[in-house]
């Protein structure tokens, strides 16, 4: 038997349905009372990749004392729930399933727990039918004698669904239909009864499978059907003839309603390559399966669900191209390792692409802090403490992403389990990496995946950072609503502190405004300035211009050598020419008389400048050192920035 048949017993006679409850343990599942809500089955099921098959235990609520008489190799201590009122059972092809309905029929009935389980079917019957106990009777060898006042209940007859067929087990011919189509009835016979290995079974399953690929059937079957591993095997004919006319109309692109398990059946095939062309058809078939069955919302979604991972990694065990394998990775999957990309790198990332990936991890409170509705600072500021803490934090040896999410490890990866699937053709060594946070790889014929896992994940750590970076931006940008300071937070305080000086140190310089110097138009304006003044000097003053050499150029060489001529002294600088950057006297006279609020009309004139034209030399001269224009001018009158009135104090009080 498998914990399928006493999943199928518990939903047929208590109406139980299995509960998966751990996502994170697909493995692990319970049957509950349903008038008590209490356990009275755990079930176990364990991929062996070494042996290739799947591993069934459950623990059953019954004291394990009570059935050391029954002398069963199956049954011992519980295997995963703690006490004496739990007895543990492995189920395989030994297992003996009227045991084990027994059993749980027990757990459902926990006043009847000291009842006898009787085996032979020979034991007389009273009245009533109940089975009657004889201590002389010696050929009772499997008989327990009741202690007093307990009632025995009698499990020696498999118990039967409405159509008649005994559960968990396969269809027999008997409860078949009078038409039985040739083909299936050779199909039947081409079971192989050899153990219930897990090879032997996938080996019945493709040549049965194989051998039905083509065939084609349109019978009216209403019923349902409930079974872990459903193979051909497990059907009566009736079943049979209904699955194989979903399959003929699933083929025609025609989605209908139909069992869940006999769905997933037809996905089995589609992993052994029944009726596909190739690994890229049976994918093919997969997705449009996916998309008009269960996305449609006529399958079971949770099947669907796993029909997605399964998928991804078909396409990976096959090899098939990196691009299509992203395409039906699972979203979350990708978000989360995206996420943990940007966090272990953040400098590669923007503000809000840091601070998301942060929020993925802290939890949906935190993205409420009302930081994040302040323009765009608090993702600034959020980013701009991350950042800090994973280029500084430093303890143990471990930086902090380290210490927040681990270590990339390598864990065994058992692709398609829980399903009836054949291992890919080409096992030979090879590597896929699906993002830099998540990699599979097969090496002598196993697979091992590296990632970080969510056992590692310190949320006390991530979460503790979260909460003192949010105390302090919501001071910094007045947010109100303010936090408390938590003793245990206070590792975190100077790293968010000074991620906010120097952000704030940032700003400041950002906020400045851009000067652009375009020479070119100074340079019209010395051209036009030299103009004027030609126009203005006198014939006497052109003259006296005309034997001074043009700036920058030597004097003409003579026949015989002259004492060196003086250098101009700068009033008789001339207006194109305001001052060279060695003679500054001039212009810190100028400065000098704007800071005592005095005319300069008269120094202009007395020196031939033009009021725009020093004013754009002076601001040129001393821009290097005050990063910005000093002095103003509408065309006439030349005026000081008010906000350099110190800096300008400074220049004047060097330069004297």
């Amino acid at each position: 038997m498998n914990l399928a048949d006493l999943a199928a017993y518990a939903r047929e006679k208590y109406q139980i349905k299995e509960d998966h409850k751990w996502a994170s343990f697909p493995g692990f599942s319970v049957l509950e009372d349903p008038k008590t809500g209490k356990w009275t089955a755990l079930f176990i099921r364990q991929w062996d990749g070494r042996r290739g098959r799947m591993i069934e235990w459950c623990d059953i609520k019954f004291p394990w004392k009570n059935t050391l008489a029954l002398n069963a190799s199956y049954l011992h201590p519980p295997i995963r729930m703690k006490g004496k009122n739990w007895v543990g059972v492995s189920i395989d092809d030994s297992t003996d399933p009227k045991v084990v309905y027994a059993l749980f029929d027990k757990a459902m009935h926990p006043e009847d727990q000291g009842a006898v389980i009787i085996l032979d079917r020979q034991a007389p019957r009273n009245a009533n039918g109940q089975a009657l106990s004889d201590p002389n009777r010696s050929d009772w060898s499997n008989q327990v004698v009741p202690p007093p006042k307990q009632r025995v209940l009698d499990l020696s007859d498999r118990a039967l669904d409405p159509s008649g067929q005994a559960l968990g087990s396969g269809a027999g011919m008997e409860d078949l239909s009078d038409q039985v189509p040739d083909r299936i009835r050779a199909m039947r016979s081409l079971y192989v009864y050899a153990g219930g290995s897990y090879e032997m079974k996938v080996r019945n399953f493709c040549r049965q499978g194989a051998f039905m690929a083509d065939y084609q059937d349109d019978f009216d079957w209403k019923g349902d059907y409930f079974r872990y591993f459903p193979t051909y095997q497990d059907l009566t004919v009736n079943q049979l003839r209904g699955y194989f006319s979903w399959r003929t109309k699933v083929r025609q692109g025609i989605f209908q309603p139909f069992s869940s398990s006999l769905a997933c059946m037809y996905i089995y095939e589609l992993l052994c390559g029944i009726g596909c062309k190739d690994s890229e058809d049976s994918l093919a078939k997969m997705e449009a399966l996916k998309k008009g069955f269960f996305d449609s919302g006529i399958g079971d979604p949770e099947m669907g669900r796993n029909l997605e991972k399964w998928m991804m990694e078909y396409a990976i065990v096959y090899d098939l191209p990196g691009q299509k394998v992203r395409q039906l990775a699972q979203p979350a999957l990708l978000e989360k390792d995206r996420a943990l990309a940007v966090l272990k790198n953040p400098e590669a990332s923007d503000d809000k692409e840091v601070v998301d990936s942060i929020l993925l991890f802290a939890g949906s409170r935190a993205a409420r802090s009302p930081i994040f509705k302040k323009d765009q600072q608090g993702y600034a500021l959020m980013a701009a403490a991350w950042r800090l803490m994973a280029k500084k934090y430093l303890h143990n040896g471990e930086d902090f992403f380290t210490a927040c999410f681990g270590k990339l490890k390598k864990y065994a990866w058992y692709p398609l389990a829980n399903t009836i699937h054949l291992a890919a053709p080409d096992q030979s060594d090879r590597a896929f990496v699906l993002d830099p946070c998540r990699v599979y790889v097969l090496k002598d014929r196993a697979w091992s995946q590296e990632h970080y896992d969510s056992l590692y994940l310190n949320r006390g750590k991530l979460q503790a950072f979260f909460h003192e970076a949010d105390r302090l931006i919501r001071k910094q940008l007045k947010t109100g609503a303010y936090l408390k300071a938590k003793g245990e937070e206070v590792w975190v305080t100077p790293y968010v502190q000074e991620a906010i000086a120097d952000w704030t140190k940032a700003e400041e310089e950002r906020k400045k405004p851009a000067i652009t110097i375009d020479f070119s138009k100074l340079n019209d304006i010395r051209r036009d300035a030299g103009i004027t003044r030609d126009s203005l000097l006198t014939e006497e003053e052109k003259g006296m211009a005309q034997e001074l050499p043009a700036a920058g150029q030597p004097a003409a060489p003579s026949e015989s050598p002259r004492p060196e001529a003086p250098q101009p002294k700068p009033a008789e600088k001339s207006a194109e020419e305001p001052a060279t950057p060695q003679d500054t006297d001039p212009y810190i006279e100028l400065l000098s008389l704007l800071l005592e609020g005095k005319p300069v009309q008269d120094l202009i004139r007395q020196h031939h400048w033009m009021a725009s034209v020093v004013t754009d030399a002076i601001n040129e001269k001393f821009f290097d050192q005050i990063g910005d224009n000093i002095l103003e001018c509408d065309g006439r009158t030349i005026s000081l920035v008010e906000d350099y009135r110190d800096d300008i104090k400074e220049i004047v009080k060097e330069n004297r």
